[in-house]
């Protein structure tokens, strides 16, 4: 039995021959299924691959968001790290100033020393000078080192140069301090101890001790000092203190007691004029009288007395120096 077959005619031009094909008929079921198939391998083929690239591409993107994360986090200790380095510097150039400010403080209490005294002669200038010119004295290895950890030992080593600077600095205001201390007592003492002339003349016409009375021409004692000189001519108190007591004795005639404060007293006698009042607060070669011969004497001179705990004692030791 003959099968059929479809038939397909060609017909290029009028002058070429007819072609012919023929084909069975389930040709025409099985070629748009292998079309179909086909396309949809290709197609199959082309998701697979867009599915696998998408894989990657997240995978990718994942990895770098993770990297990015961790970036961020070695970025953010690095940064810490350097806010923690600065607030140290500046902590330390804080504590640098303040030792400065202690230096300039003991530059001062050292001329206060050499002002209480020539023989004062504390020097803190190698200090001073360490410190002004900023030498730290930090050490550098042969090694290198990461940034980070050379700021850290930098910071460490100045931190232990400066806390050594601060005890040192602390130590030697505590000695200068105590020095001025026991000098400016020393100083006080002076400042209340009689130690000048109490005139401008050095004529001493009689002397601390047994002497003829100049009235009755018997053996007594002469309790203080007469020093000659011109009438009215001034009459200094010898130091510091307060004016105890003034007026006028028939024996003493105007006269001028005050007190040191330290025991001793200093008695001024038959002057012309007393210029000061009880009560006031003189100082050591402070005018306060003028020289005269009134009460008990002979002609113009000062009697001149140091009394020490009410008892009058030789004047002569404490004559030292100019007013």
């Amino acid at each position: 039995m003959r099968k059929n077959k479809f038939t397909f005619m060609f017909i290029p031009n009028a002058q070429q021959s007819i072609r012919r094909i023929r084909f069975p008929p389930y040709l025409l079921t099985l070629i748009p299924l292998v079309t179909v198939l086909t396309i949809l391998i290709i197609f199959g083929w082309q998701y697979n691959l867009h599915f696998k690239s998408f894989s990657e591409i997240n995978e990718l993107s994942e990895q770098i968001v993770s990297n990015n994360n961790s970036y961020q986090d070695k970025l953010l200790e690095k940064n810490q790290t350097i806010d923690q380095l600065q607030d140290n510097i500046l902590e330390l150039t804080s504590e640098v100033d303040v030792i400065k400010q202690q230096i300039d403080e003991l530059r001062e209490l050292e001329q206060d020393l050499l002002n209480l005294t020539e023989e004062a002669s504390y020097s803190i200038k190698d200090l001073s000078e360490d410190s002004k010119n900023g030498h730290l004295s930090i050490g550098v290895g042969g090694q290198e080192l990461p940034i980070k950890e050379y700021l850290e030992n930098l910071i460490t080593e100045s931190d232990e140069y400066v806390d050594g600077l601060k005890r040192e600095v602390s130590m030697l205001s505590s000695n200068l301090e105590e020095l001025k201390k026991t000098m400016q007592e020393k100083v006080d003492l002076m400042r209340i101890t009689p130690s000048i002339w109490p005139t401008n003349s050095k004529r001493v016409t009689s002397w601390y001790g047994i002497r003829k009375d100049p009235y009755t021409n018997v053996d007594s004692l002469h309790t203080g000092i007469d020093i000659d000189g011109n009438y009215n001519d001034s009459i200094y108190t010898t130091a510091d203190g307060t004016v105890e007591e003034i007026g006028f004795d028939y024996q003493l005639g105007n006269f001028i007691l005050i007190n040191h404060t330290n025991e001793v007293k200093t008695l001024y006698m038959h002057l012309s004029e007393i210029l000061v009042k009880e009560g006031n607060s003189v100082t050591k070669g402070g005018k306060i009288g003028l020289m005269g011969s009134s009460g008990r004497s002979t002609g113009t001179h000062l009697h001149y007395e140091v009394l020490n705990r009410g008892y009058p004692t030789n004047p002569y030791p404490y004559l030292k120096g100019e007013k």
